[in-house]
């Protein structure tokens, strides 16, 4: 059996390999932001599983349409915490620093409200010595996030 690739089914597989390098880039640079960022703020975060790579993925797509593209992108990296009134900032990731940014994505992770504290405050006094004693505040991070993208020029 003989299989024949058009040169747009060639370019389509290279496509998809390059946005996946991509996602996988800003999955690693996210990644590395918040281990930097959350360490300064005295904060334990705790992701599900899959979350920066969902991120990462919406982030590819949202910057296809830009001039830049990846390259033209300011990433804000926000966090509301359950008691607070407003987001708070955790940082800015620049996806290309030698490019001038087009537009800025705001990310706003969400504590999680309801799922892990109370299986927490089930085990402490159970086991006491089992849980964080770093004195670092656990913040566990719902599976929902916002992503907002904000253009920083005015197209003609």
């Amino acid at each position: 059996m003989n299989f024949i690739i058009t040169d747009a089914g060639y370019f389509n597989i290279i496509d998809e390999v390059i946005e996946e390098e991509q996602w996988q880039s800003i999955a690693s640079l996210l990644r590395e932001k918040l281990r930097t960022e959350t360490a300064k703020l005295h904060l334990d975060l705790f992701l599900p599983s899959n979350l920066l790579e969902r991120i990462s993925k919406d982030i590819v797509r949202m910057s296809v349409s830009e001039p830049c593209g990846l390259r033209g992108c300011s990433l804000h990296i926000n966090l509301k915490q359950k008691n607070a009134s407003e987001a708070s900032d955790i940082g800015v990731v620049e996806c290309d620093w030698n490019t001038v940014s087009t537009f800025e994505l705001h990310l706003t992770l969400i504590e999680d409200k309801k799922r892990w504290y109370s299986l927490k405050d089930l085990i402490a006094p159970v086991l006491p010595g089992c849980l964080n004693e770093s004195h670092a505040l656990e913040v566990f991070i719902s599976p929902g996030f916002k992503l907002v993208k904000r253009k920083l020029y005015r197209p003609n």
